[in-house]
């Protein structure tokens, strides 16, 4: 769990910057933490592929309330820690609003 814990330590203040490839960065690693934390070999190959395009996505969205995503983040690994079997259900609509045509499309 403490790679996810410092991952989100550090994605908590980066919107503060104003770097958005920085928050893009610390967004990835946060989902790329999560990943890790589910021991799931298959997880795990899909991530080494996505990586990259995840923080190309998380940087082209970067005008979204980021503040929401890291909020978001928090509340997965709350669910995480508890062993929320609702999990899963959490996941898609975080993704799905982030995937949801931008306001300047």
């Amino acid at each position: 769990m403490q790679p996810l814990l410092d991952a989100i330590d550090a994605e908590h203040p980066a919107p503060d910057s104003e770097d958005w490839l920085k928050v893009a960065e610390t967004s990835t690693v946060v989902h790329e933490a999560i990943v890790d934390v589910a021991s799931s070999a298959l997880l795990t190959s899909w991530k080494r592929a996505v990586s990259g395009s995840m923080t190309w996505l998380f940087y082209l969205t970067s005008a979204r309330d980021q503040r929401q995503q890291s909020d978001e983040h928090h509340g997965l690994l709350e669910a995480i820690r508890a062993g929320n079997d609702h999990l899963a259900e959490a996941m898609p609509s975080h993704i799905s609003r982030r995937a949801a045509p931008l306001p300047y499309a």
